[in-house]
């Protein structure tokens, strides 16, 4: 892309979304290496990167963080009360949620242990591989996105789940933005440096390990749907991707 765009004399735009050297690294070390070398050779020639977060869009001489959420008119909110009738909870229990890949849950049970036993546990998942025990849970598979306004009603707080490595520890996942955009505090593991960064400088979560506050959690996802609305939405995002291109393109 950087080759054709040189050669057609036309401004080429990276969107990086993730720390590759470090995901490729999880299964070659050979092959991370040589996606660093190709990043930092033809980086250089781009007119503008777009990263993920701030530890990535430092690794480029022209970046800019963009978050990856959703338009605002996308967000379709659902009444608690409501939502937790249809789906079998009573209006006073506490309900932990998880929406997204089922092969994030491995060691899903051992998280479990922490939680008290009078906590429910929703999982709306996209698919019904990976070797992961979720008798302990109420299950949904393939829920279409207009329709899960009413699983993230019903929840007390949104779980975040990934595993322990460069990638997760310097990005930020879209999920934490989902959560957000429902009004659903977070709860995110201490390694996920830069999504705990976001969840303490909005006030929308709290970390694991440690004490997990329920009551107070739910004053928290006010703070983040807020957040959303005024920085992360792509409403937002688009306006500073749309000054982006015209500068690149009035060079």
């Amino acid at each position: 892309g950087v080759v054709a765009g040189k050669r057609l004399g036309v401004p080429v735009l990276y969107d990086t979304h993730e720390h590759w050297p470090g995901l490729i690294a999880e299964k070659s070390l050979l092959e991370s290496l040589a996606a660093r070398a190709v990043e930092c050779w033809y980086g250089v020639g781009v007119a503008h990167v777009l990263a993920v977060s701030e530890p990535v869009a430092r690794r480029f001489p022209r970046a800019t963080v963009f978050y990856n959420a959703r338009y605002s008119d996308e967000i379709h909110l659902a009444d608690r009360d409501t939502s937790r009738k249809e789906l079998g909870y009573d209006l006073g229990c506490i309900v932990l949620g998880y929406v997204g890949s089922r092969t994030h849950l491995q060691g899903f049970s051992k998280l479990l242990k922490r939680f008290a036993a009078n906590i429910h546990v929703l999982l709306v998942l996209r698919s019904t591989g990976g070797n992961v025990d979720t008798r302990c849970a109420k299950t949904v598979y393939d829920v279409p996105h207009a329709e899960l306004g009413k699983y993230y009603a019903a929840m007390d707080v949104g779980l975040v789940v990934s595993p322990d490595t460069l990638n997760t520890r310097i990005g930020l996942t879209n999920k934490l933005f989902e959560y957000m955009a429902y009004g659903v505090p977070v709860l995110a593991p201490d390694f996920a440096k830069e999504t705990v960064r976001v969840i303490r400088e909005v006030g929308c979560g709290t970390v694991f390990p440690g004490k997990i506050d329920i009551p107070a959690l739910r004053t928290m996802g006010d703070a983040g749907r807020k957040a959303f609305l005024e920085t992360y939405c792509w409403d937002r995002q688009a306006e500073k991707f749309m000054r982006i291109v015209e500068g690149a393109m009035a060079r």
